[in-house]
């Protein structure tokens, strides 16, 4: 079945993007910051799950098939971002005059070919692999198999994060990089297909809501509840493995915060276009690939603190600064979306149009 646009999907995609964007700019741990971090990135694998399951897109395709079209759409820029990012901060060390460009060449070529992914490049993979595995597992249609799948990622994850702790504490670096990307680009890909079968299983619950007054009602409840749950929980970089003070609060307001999203999306949808989210949203994987490899984000602050002076402390000016920071990012990445959409179609798998 042919992929169709839901305008509240990519208004809830926009903003997961831009809640990872000023994510990046912000780095004092603000209560702002706090709350987004609970579902910023866990709303991307929701989405995916839920239109898994609306599009029925793995019933009627086999596997060879199903990861082809998946690596096209996702593995394909992925390579591709990871190539060119990798020549542009070479270049950078370059213009610099560094001299340890080799080590920062070793550590980009082996995140790449580990699937560990440089800067928010990561996700890409880690997105790729938990699509590949919930295909298995739904393809299996044996609830016992579906019942292990809502558990052992929860095991798994708590494992690795207490093995990586304990391999940064008594490996070299050298050690402790060698072994923990991959061992980084398997727990995040375990992590990602539990919210995917969740949001796979959240589409199904939800379809028995009628009335959407009912389901923006709900949207808004899950919402609130994430706001005030956040206050209890910090230390959140899914990156890295860190699930927080409280991890059961990271699954928990991982499924609350982008589930109230996507409901609270779907009925404004009917009143406001919300372009903004929407435009992003759609365009979300590429604001997610280029916004730190090539330094966007590094040149907006640099602007801002250059013209205004970035404030150091958490006040109003704070939160001001770091808006307009994200403004300037965006419109430096409207500018790169709308050249790699038009001309380089093929970094994103694309074929040109007409072709």
């Amino acid at each position: 079945m042919k992929k169709r646009r839901l305008n509240y999907i990519d208004m809830a995609k926009g903003l997961g993007i831009i809640m990872v964007t000023y994510g990046h700019i912000t780095d004092v741990g603000n209560p702002i910051d706090v709350w987004m971090s609970t579902f910023k990135i866990t709303i991307f694998f929701i989405i995916s799950g839920y239109m898994v399951n609306l599009l029925n897109s793995y019933k009627n395709i086999s596997f060879v098939d199903y990861v082809k079209k998946i690596f096209g759409s996702i593995m394909v820029p992925y390579f591709s971002f990871s190539i060119l990012g990798t020549a542009f901060r070479f270049l950078l060390f370059l213009a610099k005059d560094q001299d340890n460009y080799k080590d920062f060449l070793a550590d980009y070529v082996y995140s790449t070919l580990t699937l560990r992914g440089a800067t928010t490049l990561w996700f890409l993979p880690c997105l790729f692999l938990g699509l590949t595995l919930l295909y298995v597992v739904l393809k299996k249609k044996n609830k016992y198999v579906i019942g292990l799948t809502l558990i052992w990622p929860l095991i798994a994850a708590y494992g690795a994060s207490l093995l990586l702790g304990y391999m940064e504490q008594n490996l070299s670096k050298f050690y402790f990089i060698l072994l923990s990307y991959p061992l980084l680009t398997v727990a995040k890909a375990i992590v990602a297909v539990w919210f995917l079968l969740i949001g796979y299983f959240s589409y199904s619950i939800l379809s028995k809501l009628q009335g959407k007054y009912y389901r923006f009602g709900l949207g808004v409840l899950l919402s609130l509840i994430t706001i005030y749950l956040s206050r209890f929980t910090s230390g959140i970089d899914f990156n890295n493995m860190a699930l927080g003070n409280i991890p059961f609060l990271f699954y928990m307001l991982g499924i609350t915060g982008s589930i109230g999203a996507i409901l609270v999306f779907e009925f404004l949808e009917h009143y406001f276009k919300l372009e903004l989210f929407t435009y992003f949203g759609k365009n979300s994987l590429i604001l997610m690939a280029t916004q730190r490899i090539f330094c966007v984000i590094n040149v907006a602050y640099a602007g801002w603190d250059k013209v205004a002076h970035m404030e150091p402390t958490l006040n109003f000016r704070y939160y001001f600064d770091c808006l307009a920071i994200l403004i300037i990012v965006l419109l430096m990445e409207y500018t790169i979306i709308e050249f790699i959409n038009s001309r380089a179609p093929r970094i994103m798998g694309r074929r040109p149009t007409g072709l």
